[in-house]
């Protein structure tokens, strides 16, 4: 009788945004991972809360609704290279933490966040303060171009990573 080899696997289960199903798929497939599962979920939670210092005797019902996907992949363990693919990995989800920490989305390939504005902040100190109101403008410019800088870091490292182990990757 022969001797049959049995396949070993890994498995992980993620929790992201609906939005974002296709797109961490994408980046997951770079890393061997193959798609087991994937379920829409929707979390309703309800309860009473009473009313305000004024009416106290008003009882409201207050529900809240929360709605993301769940992914599970596996990836066989017998992957030549896998050690080098798992340091690849590591470094390259670490990057999109990152660049999700500064407003990107892996939606549209971690485009630049956008601009925080002043806001009504801003303009109020504008109108009745306008030495506060030029601090507080320049320092918002100025946290704009700090995240700027930092997102064109993280965007260059994450594409030099794909590109220097484009031999490595599912690619």
């Amino acid at each position: 009788m022969a001797t049959e080899k049995i396949e070993a696997f890994e498995y992980k289960h993620l929790e992201c945004p609906q939005s974002w199903v296709d797109a961490i798929l994408k980046q997951y497939s770079l890393f061997y991972w193959d798609l087991v599962a994937t379920q829409i979920v929707v979390s309703k939670e309800s309860h009473l809360e009473g009313g305000g210092l004024f009416d106290s005797d008003t009882i409201y019902s207050v529900t809240t609704t929360e709605r993301f996907a769940t992914i599970d992949l596996k990836r066989k363990r017998s992957i030549p290279n896998i050690k080098r693919i798992k340091d690849a990995e590591r470094k390259y989800f670490q990057l999109c933490s990152n660049l999700i920490g500064l407003g990107c989305s892996p939606v549209d390939n971690y485009t630049p966040p956008s601009e925080k504005s002043i806001g009504c902040l801003g303009a109020g100190l504008y109108i009745f303060f306008v030495f506060p109101g030029i601090l507080y403008s320049r320092k918002v410019k100025a946290d704009n171009e700090i995240k700027l800088l930092e997102y064109q870091r993280l965007k260059t490292e994450l594409d030099s990573l794909v590109t220097t182990n484009k031999q490595l990757l599912n690619i």
